[in-house]
């Protein structure tokens, strides 16, 4: 099957070809029905288109394998599993929902019956106003209780799949980590551990763009932001042996677990498996990220927080204002160790820099860099 991964906001159609049908939907995140009260942003309208013409007989439409509505779904009065050309369904439960759906057809020669079939399809998910509440308390968020308030939704069953819980988590735990609470119960150094941990998790859960919520965003741009403004520049300038050395390190590993651009930090990692006397890693990390960065596409669609890429498996993401800074802080600290290294790793360097110019071209003191080091080393365009 033919999967393709796409962010789903606001009321746009999107595509997802499966197998020999294409299915759209008008919303791939949606909040689940109240008390009875079924509203418009709560219908979620599904069609599909073969991949060649057919002359239909008949079809059926599953959802989470069943074509007989549930305690967590249902149809639109007036749609059925057997609807011609689209369903339209409403939620009642938080959670991913998988969509199928048979299409028998006759052709010159042949009955045949077409499959279309997408995993994790719909995610219904809860806004969590308690949380919320917590979170948006004036004049400050007590982040304590909005860590143990969120730890008890991230347990139950009921919420298993739902990123938002930990996204909360991630929130109370960075201010934490920050200082902006004092707390017997947990010191800064844990706390700081615990916020990166609950956002992997938060990120993994993360199947229909709930991190792409501006609220979610702006959390995610404070959190890289603490990670590199706070810590990786404060220490980026001392050696192997020193704990501001090591707080550099792990703060880096931290960074790269958070961003949703791998390469941003590996080609700060690579420096420091350098620095920490591996040359022969460091290169190959190098070499693999190269060959990484050429699969991401710049579809220079800006955002309040960066421009939007998407991979070779059509996943798009942020590439942030301050994944910007930590890829050229990686870039620069490895081109100028490359050429310490002499021998073929200048051309190594020619081809590190090519690799980000695309990434980094809208930064002045990166081009002035690239310039510079591109001529000295001889680069030939293209490398």
């Amino acid at each position: 099957m033919n999967y393709l991964s796409i962010v789903i906001i606001s009321f746009l159609a999107f595509s997802v070809n499966s197998q020999e049908l294409t299915f759209n939907a008008t919303r791939r995140l949606v909040e689940p029905v109240l008390n009875n009260e079924i509203k418009p942003e709560n219908i979620v309208e599904i069609t599909y288109t073969p991949d060649k013409k057919i002359v239909e007989l008949n079809r059926t439409w599953k959802i989470n394998e069943s074509s007989v509505p549930t305690k967590g779904w249902d149809f639109v009065k007036g749609y059925t599993a057997n609807s011609k050309n689209k369903i339209q369904l409403v939620f009642t439960k938080v959670g991913n929902y998988s969509i199928e759906l048979e299409v028998e057809t006759d052709t010159l020669t042949d009955e045949e019956t077409f499959i279309g079939e997408y995993s994790d399809f719909i995610t219904v998910r809860s806004l969590f106003p308690e949380l919320a509440a917590l979170y948006a308390q004036k004049p400050n968020p007590s982040y304590m209780k909005l860590v143990e308030k969120a730890s008890e939704y991230v347990v139950k069953p009921k919420y298993a799949t739902d990123p938002t819980p930990n996204l909360f988590l991630a929130k109370g735990m960075l201010g934490l980590a920050k200082g902006l609470e004092s707390t017997p119960k947990i010191d800064r150094e844990t706390a700081m551990s615990e916020c990166v941990a609950s956002y992997v998790a938060a990120k993994e859960l993360d199947l229909n763009g709930v991190l792409f919520d501006d609220e979610h965003q702006r959390f995610i741009n404070e959190l890289e932001s603490y990670l590199f403004d706070n810590n990786i520049k404060e220490y980026a300038d001392f050696e192997p042996g020193t704990d501001s050395y090591d707080n550099f390190s792990e703060y880096v590993d931290y960074y790269s677990e958070v961003s949703s651009i791998p390469f941003s930090a590996t080609i700060l990692q690579a420096y420091i498996v350098l620095k920490d006397g591996s040359a022969e890693e460091a290169v190959a990390m190098w070499k693999s990220e190269i060959a990484a960065m050429k699969d991401y596409k710049i579809l220079g669609k800006e955002t309040t927080y960066g421009y939007k890429v998407k991979d070779a498996d059509s996943v798009e993401a942020i590439f942030s204002t301050i994944d910007i800074q930590i890829l050229k802080m990686g870039v620069t600290k490895s081109v100028d160790e490359l050429i310490k290294l002499k021998g073929e790793n200048g051309l190594l360097a020619c081809e590190l820099l090519a690799s980000v110019e695309p990434f980094l071209r809208d930064d002045r003191g990166f081009l002035s860099y690239y310039n510079t080091q591109m001529k000295m080393l001889s680069c030939k365009s293209g490398n």
